[in-house]
């Protein structure tokens, strides 16, 4: 701090900013305020009237001590006074300060007289009370430590920061302030956008708090006279401790013959999480892939059955069973946020007999033999091999007479029906799937019924 004249520079302590009327505060973000006072000790003040000399000061606590003004700056305190103005300053938990209970609320009270009696200072120590969405602050609607007498409120006004709002100003950001017959009462809504949450991890469990600096301007005004008190206070708010189990608030799963639906709604942690599919990591160009849609509350993801990322369980001649795994987490301290499968059925033909005497069949990989290879997958003749595959579908075409298939007439249906077991590493025919200990058995049989007519 520089001096008015310029000519040094001061370096201004704690003790020495308490004395002199300066304060500093940051939040988590860096974003720091200083406040001055127009009355501080190294502020050149050209327009508040002549300096005027103190002969001596008497501290009540509440017993009197009189001081003059070197013992009073030597224990901490500051006094000026002007021809209209009179300074006093104390840092708190002074010798010469003590607690008063002033409408069930605890208050710090310095009081202290300067030629006359003047009591000017009582800074509040408590008077909150919170809930889990609004902070009332109770303030005494007559601060008995600085006023005998009757005295009526002429102005009242509440502010943020330092900075006064108006009604307007309040009644956007869901602001109150209002009486009752001992006190004055602020409301303000726990998450209101002038404070900000801070987070804490005791024992590994998430809670956040929340701060905020009200302030509080009252004139009170004695009745019958124009003896004015003015009353203002900054007063920095926070929170206890609130629990805060990161999740988000709900994943729904819905699917058509196509495709599953993932739609996440965003909770405690907002858009602040990351997402796997299956065993991957949602990137911009799998989202891209599964169509996502997302917006300021939720996102929604279109993910198809036969999706890399999906795992198919069980098939039939008509159906494949798929899951999808969804998991979200919190990439900070990867907490797992929510852990999600999906298993639904869709329409898939595995096999298909066509007029002509070719017979379509459809292998499919299942999770339960993840070593299976679809390329090496044959039918009962081995020479009859997939005419398309990949790692996760073997596609055989075959006709009725080739590849080892073999015809059964069923007697009292009139149906012939036409079998073929799919084959791998040497092993028997099944009519299902079938996951064994080595050597490993994956068996697929697949049958085609055509209805047999008698000759006229």
């Amino acid at each position: 701090m520089s001096s008015p004249d310029g000519t040094q520079c001061v370096l201004l302590t704690p003790t020495l900013a308490a004395q002199c009327g300066y304060s500093m505060e940051s939040d988590p973000w860096g974003n720091t305020r200083i406040y001055t006072s127009l009355m501080g000790c190294f502020v050149d003040n050209k327009d508040s009237g002549a300096s005027h000399g103190i002969w001596k000061m008497t501290f009540f606590t509440p017993e009197p001590v009189v001081m003059v003004p070197r013992e009073a700056e030597q224990a901490g305190y500051s006094a000026m006074t002007t021809s209209n103005r009179l300074i006093m300053r104390s840092p708190y938990n002074t010798p010469e300060t003590f607690s008063e209970d002033v409408a069930g609320i605890p208050m710090e009270v310095f009081k202290v007289s300067v030629y006359n009696k003047a009591e000017i200072a009582s800074p509040l120590l408590g008077g909150v009370l919170f809930t889990e969405s609004v902070i009332s602050w109770y303030i005494p609607r007559r601060m008995t430590p600085l006023m005998d007498g009757t005295f009526r409120i002429v102005e009242m006004h509440m502010g943020i920061n330092g900075q006064r709002l108006d009604r307007s100003q309040m009644a956007a950001r869901g602001y109150t302030l209002s009486t009752t017959d001992f006190h004055i009462v602020a409301e303000i809504p726990v998450g209101s956008p002038d404070g900000y949450y801070k987070s804490h991890a005791p024992e590994y469990q998430y809670y956040v708090t929340y701060t905020v600096e009200p302030m509080l301007e009252v004139l009170w005004r004695a009745d019958g006279t124009q003896d004015d008190i003015k009353y203002k206070v900054l007063f920095p708010i926070t929170t206890p401790l609130m629990p805060r189990p990161p999740h988000p608030k709900r994943v729904a799963c819905s699917s058509d013959t196509k495709h599953f639906y993932v739609r996440v709604k965003y909770g405690s942690q907002d858009r602040n999480f990351e997402t796997a599919v299956g065993m991957r990591q949602l990137t911009p160009d799998l989202a891209k892939a599964y169509k996502l849609q997302e917006n300021r509350t939720h996102l929604i993801l279109r993910v198809p059955y036969n999706a890399q990322d999906s795992n198919f369980e069980l098939v039939s001649s008509v159906s494949i069973q798929a899951r999808l795994d969804i998991v979200l987490w919190e990439p900070n301290n990867q907490w797992v946020l929510g852990d999600l499968s999906l298993a639904c059925s869709f329409p898939l033909m595995t096999t298909k007999c066509y007029p002509n005497g070719t017979i379509t069949a459809v292998a499919v990989k299942l999770e339960s033999v993840p070593s299976l290879v679809p390329s090496q997958l044959t039918l009962k003749d081995r020479s009859c091999r997939p005419v398309f595959s990949n790692d996760r579908f073997a596609h055989f075409s075959f006709s009725a007479d080739s590849c080892g298939t073999r015809l059964k007439l069923h007697h009292k249906s009139n149906w012939f029906h036409f079998y073929n077991p799919v084959f791998t590493k040497g092993s028997l025919w099944l009519p299902q799937i079938r996951c064994c200990p080595s050597p490993l058995i994956y068996v697929v049989l697949y049958r085609c019924a055509i209805k047999s007519y008698p000759h006229p």
